[in-house]
């Protein structure tokens, strides 16, 4: 039987690769911009706040092991990142070692914001990389059935002027039985860019906002209205949200799931 083998013998071990090509294998193996949420679960004795994040490309163990995976995670990015703004939810944001392009939250109050604006000043002076570029500011909640495409983590974010919009509200909006969720899907758009534009309450928090920037905008985020489209467990189990008459009245809590 012979014993000549195959295998080149100049490779013996990832070490041994060139520079460039372990870089390579790195940013191929990592996901480098993804979704997560930071959403309420229940601990032995207790209830925190836990980071979710399906797609996280490498653990902080592995990033040890040579200068180039240490880099790859390094310039990871969670692109949205959907969480409450709770004290606890915060004091978890404020942990995270990667940069955070988006925060989308739903219905948050002034004091929230204040609170937020706070726990990003705070990651920003830990590390200048870790500055976020938006606020998402839920202004109407969809609630669908768990086979919507919504993604690994079961909530999608759409700002209003977002091109593919449109098409999404329509498909989700004709999938559920023939209900309906304005007169038509146009006018239902309008009127939410009608309510950010006007109505008091958003008013109020976009002014709260802008009060906490002077001097700041350079690394304060910019608020955005979107609609966020989430699942049951995501929505009412993850993030606590809670649905109050101003919600329901001005036509901002859609539940599409089936009963």
């Amino acid at each position: 039987m012979s014993t000549t083998s195959n295998v080149p013998t100049t490779f013996t071990c990832f070490a041994n690769l060139p520079t460039e090509t372990r870089l390579q294998i790195w940013e191929t193996a990592a996901a480098r911009e993804q979704d997560a949420a930071i959403h309420h679960c229940a601990k032995e004795y207790c209830l925190e706040y836990c980071l979710e994040w399906p797609d996280q490309p490498i653990s902080h163990a592995m990033a040890e092991t040579c200068r180039e995976s240490l880099e790859v995670i390094r310039n990871t990015c969670i692109d949205t990142i959907f969480m409450p703004l709770h004290p606890k939810a915060l004091a978890r944001l404020e942990s995270l070692d990667e940069r955070i392009d988006a925060i989308a939250t739903l219905w948050p109050e002034q004091n929230t914001l204040k609170d937020l604006q706070a726990c990003l000043m705070k990651r920003l002076e830990a590390n200048e990389r870790h500055r976020t570029k938006t606020i998402y500011i839920g202004i109407s909640a969809i609630v669908c059935d768990y086979n919507t495409d919504l993604g690994g983590l079961g909530f999608k974010v759409y700002d209003l002027d977002d091109t593919s919009f449109p098409q999404f509200l329509a498909k989700v909006a004709t999938s559920y039985y023939g209900r309906r969720l304005h007169a038509s899907n146009e006018c239902f758009i309008k009127k939410l860019k009608v309510y950010w534009k006007e109505n008091e309450v958003v008013r109020e928090l976009r002014e709260t906002w802008d009060r906490l920037r002077p001097g700041k905008e350079n690394v304060m985020p910019v608020l955005k209205p979107v609609v966020i489209f989430a699942d049951f467990y995501r929505l009412f189990i993850g993030t606590e949200t809670s649905i109050g008459n101003h919600q329901r009245s001005n036509g901002l809590y859609l539940d599409l799931s089936r009963e």
